[in-house]
Formats: structure tokens, sequence, C-alpha cells
């Protein structure tokens, strides 16, 4: 099921790009600085940052646990079955429904 849920979220972040790339909108002058801060040392130390300004990388999300699960999720997988879902990806195929799960108590 974990791995339905990877090749699923997988496949709708690369499906997604294209129509992010093809949105040449640009809002503000860009990222200047070199260096990110952390965003659980910069919530650790919020006054060390007051009046400074600071770059924080990382994903936005509406789902932040299911965010969570994925990269764990993805953390397990070998490298072998973190290759197949990009192969898998690339040659468009699309994932199935996983079987349901059967009780064998």
């Amino acid at each position: 099921m974990k791995r339905f849920l990877i090749l699923n979220f997988v496949i709708f972040a690369i499906a997604a790009m294209p129509v992010v790339a093809g949105d040449t909108t640009s809002y503000g002058d860009g990222v200047t600085l070199a260096e990110a801060v952390a965003i659980d040392t910069l919530i650790a130390n919020p006054d060390d940052y007051i009046g400074r300004t600071v770059r924080v990388d990382g994903v936005i999300t509406d789902h932040p646990a299911l965010a969570r699960q994925v990269i764990k999720d993805r953390a397990e997988l070998s490298s072998a079955e973190r290759l197949m879902l990009t192969a898998a990806f690339w040659m468009g195929l699309e994932p199935k429904e996983p079987p349901p799960e059967v009780d064998a108590g």
C-alpha cells in the first residue's frame, strides 16, 4: 500500500511540473541569499533572526502529514525500488489500485 501511495505522489508531482514550468510569471526580485536556514533552527531560535533576511528551503503543502509519510516511505525503499518508480514514471505507466487487504487470520 505504501508503495502505491509513493508512486501516486511521485507521478502527481512530476505530472504537475509541466503546468508549473509553463508559467513564466515572476514575483519579486528572486532569491539572492546563498545559504538557507533550516526551518527547525528558525523556529527554535526566532530571536536570532529578528531584523535579518533569511532564506528557507522546503516544500509547501496543505497535507504535511501525508508529505512526511511519503518521505518516510521513500526512505525505506531500496535503490532498486526507487529506480523502478522513476522508470515507471518516465515510461508513462499509471499505478493500479492495490488489491484489497485480506485478513489472513
